[in-house]
C-alpha cells in the first residue's frame, strides 16, 4: 500500500468513527429523554410551562415523546449525509413554533452533517433545545453547539438555516456577506388539509390533532381546511371538541380568540367555536388565520384545490388528506395521512431531506 493511501484510509476511518459517535450520543440522549422523570427533561419542561407561550403539559409531553422516539440510531444514520469540511452554521427558529419545532430538526441535521452549530433558541420555548443539547454534549463533548442571540448568529455563521420572515432574513444575510448558496430559508404559512366528506371517525380525530395539538402553533399545524361545497363541518367540529377533552387548550386561548370571534360576528361571517372558546373555526377565503383559528374553505372541484396548493409551493409546510383522496390529487408533492402532521420523524419528508442535502453540500 502506498503511503498516501494508508493515510487516507486512516483519515476515513477516523471520520466514520466521529460520525458514529455523534449518532450514538444523540440516540442515547433521546432514549434517556423518553423518561418524563429524566432530570434534564423534567426541569426543561417545567421551565417551558412557566415561559410566556401557549403550550400545555399534555402537548409538551406529546412533543418530547414524539421527537425522542424518532431519534433512533438507525433513523439518524439513514438521514445523515457528511459535508466535505465543517462549517459554522447558524440556526434561527421561527416564531409561533411548536415546543421543539423546526429548530430541533435543524440542530440535529447540522451536527449530523459534521458542522459546528450556533443557534438562537425560540423565545416561546427557550429551554428544551439547550437542555437536550447540554445532555448529549456530556456524552460527546466534541460536538460544537453554542446557544446565543440572533445578532451573534449572523456575526458568526458561515451558513444559515432559518425562516424567511418576509425577506428580513435574506436582507440580514446580505448585510453579513452570506451568499444565497449558503442559506436554507423557508417561508411557512402552516399546513393544509383537504377533505371530501368520506373521512372516517379516526381521520376526523386525526384532523383535530393536526389542527389543535399545539393550539395552532408550529408550521406543521393545519391552518386551512379545504372541503367540498355544502359539506357540513359538524362531524369535524364534534371530533375537535372530543380532542379538546383529551388535550385541553391553554388557559390563555379563550382570551386570545375572543377578539377574533367578535370580528367575525361583526362581519356576520359564518363561524363556530367550542364551549369555553377553546378553538375557533370560520368559513371564508383560504387564508391562514392566527393560531387557534382554523379557516374552512369550500371548493367546487379538486382542480381548484390543486391550483391553489401548487401556486403557494413551499409556503405550505404539509398537505394532508385521507389516502383515497390523496391518490387522486395531482399536487406534485407528498400528501400525508390525516393525523400525521405532528408525527413525522425528523429526517422524513421534504423538510428533513432537503435540509440535509443542503448541509452536506456546504464546503463542496
Amino acid at each position: 500500500m502506498m503511503e498516501g493511501e494508508g493515510a487516507n484510509g486512516e483519515e476515513g476511518t477516523g471520520k466514520r468513527e466521529k460520525v458514529e459517535n455523534r449518532i450514538a450520543a444523540i440516540a442515547e440522549t433521546a432514549r434517556a429523554w423518553r423518561d418524563p422523570e429524566h432530570p434534564p427533561r423534567e426541569q426543561a419542561v417545567q421551565k417551558t410551562l412557566d415561559a410566556p407561550n401557549r403550550f400545555t403539559e399534555e402537548a409538551l409531553a406529546f412533543a418530547v415523546n414524539q421527537a425522542m422516539h424518532g431519534c433512533t440510531e438507525d433513523r439518524l444514520a439513514a438521514w445523515r449525509q457528511s459535508a466535505p469540511e465543517p462549517l459554522t452554521t447558524g440556526v434561527l427558529c421561527a416564531g409561533e413554533e411548536a415546543p421543539l419545532g423546526g429548530g430541533f430538526r435543524a440542530l440535529l441535521a447540522v451536527l449530523l452533517a459534521g458542522h459546528r452549530c450556533v443557534i438562537a433558541a425560540p423565545d416561546d420555548s427557550p429551554h428544551l433545545l439547550p437542555a437536550f443539547a447540554a445532555d448529549f454534549k456530556e456524552r460527546a463533548p466534541e460536538l460544537h453547539v453554542h446557544f446565543t442571540d440572533e445578532n451573534t448568529v449572523f456575526e458568526q455563521a458561515g451558513a444559515l438555516v432559518g425562516p424567511e420572515r418576509g425577506g428580513d432574513t435574506a436582507a440580514r444575510c446580505e448585510e453579513h456577506d452570506l451568499p444565497a448558496s449558503r442559506r436554507w430559508l423557508h417561508a411557512r404559512d402552516g399546513s393544509v388539509a383537504v377533505l371530501d366528506g368520506s373521512e372516517s371517525e379516526d381521520e376526523r380525530e386525526g384532523l383535530a390533532e393536526d389542527a389543535w395539538l399545539y393550539d395552532g402553533y408550529g408550521a406543521a399545524s393545519v391552518r386551512v381546511v379545504w372541503a367540498p361545497q355544502d359539506l357540513s363541518p359538524d362531524p369535524y367540529l364534534e371530533a375537535m371538541a372530543q380532542f379538546r377533552g383529551v388535550f385541553p387548550a391553554h388557559d390563555d386561548t379563550p382570551g386570545a380568540l375572543a377578539m377574533q370571534r367578535a370580528m367575525l360576528e361583526a362581519r356576520d361571517q359564518a363561524h363556530a367555536y367550542a364551549d369555553g372558546l377553546v378553538f375557533l373555526m370560520s368559513k371564508g377565503e383560504p387564508e391562514a388565520q392566527l393560531p387557534g383559528h382554523l379557516r374552512w374553505a369550500e371548493y367546487d372541484g379538486p382542480a381548484q384545490v390543486e391550483r391553489w396548493i401548487r401556486e403557494r409551493g413551499d409556503t405550505i409546510y404539509q398537505v394532508s388528506a385521507r389516502e383515497q383522496l390523496a391518490d387522486r390529487l395531482e399536487l406534485g408533492r407528498p400528501v400525508w395521512p390525516l393525523g400525521a402532521a405532528h408525527r413525522v420523524p425528523v429526517g422524513d419528508g421534504p423538510p428533513g431531506e432537503d435540509l440535509m442535502r443542503f448541509l452536506a453540500a456546504l464546503g463542496a
